[in-house]
């Protein structure tokens, strides 16, 4: 069985906080990953519940992640050959901010163009 969009994202984000010196490539994929979910939609690809409100588990890792790539990106963009802007974008549209103790970041539940 193939994961869907949803699972291949929240590892690929697990992957890239958890590596030692977070690499591009996984920023890559990532990138890759939510240009096809852009394309082609959730429903086509498994379902999609990362902007729901109440993220939790592994769902809520993987959003504090992305959202932290994100901010990231938006400031310093990777050298990478990728279209960090877009990426950016998809990741604060179709991925909910959880509330994370400790941020300046207030929670805001996107929704999916």
């Amino acid at each position: 069985m193939i994961p869907g969009i949803e699972a291949a994202v929240v590892l690929k984000a697990i992957a890239w906080r958890d590596r030692r010196l977070r690499t591009e490539k996984d920023g890559v994929d990532l990138s890759n990953l939510f240009a096809v979910l852009a394309q082609h939609g959730a429903d086509d690809l498994g379902g999609w519940r990362l902007t729901e409100t109440e993220l939790t588990a592994s769902r809520r890792d993987a959003a504090l992640h992305l959202h932290q790539l994100a901010d990231t990106w938006e400031v310093r963009p990777p050298k990478a050959r990728v279209d960090a802007r877009a990426l950016v974008s998809r990741i604060r549209s179709f991925v909910t901010r959880p509330t994370d103790p400790g941020s300046e970041h207030p929670p805001s539940a996107h929704s999916a163009p």
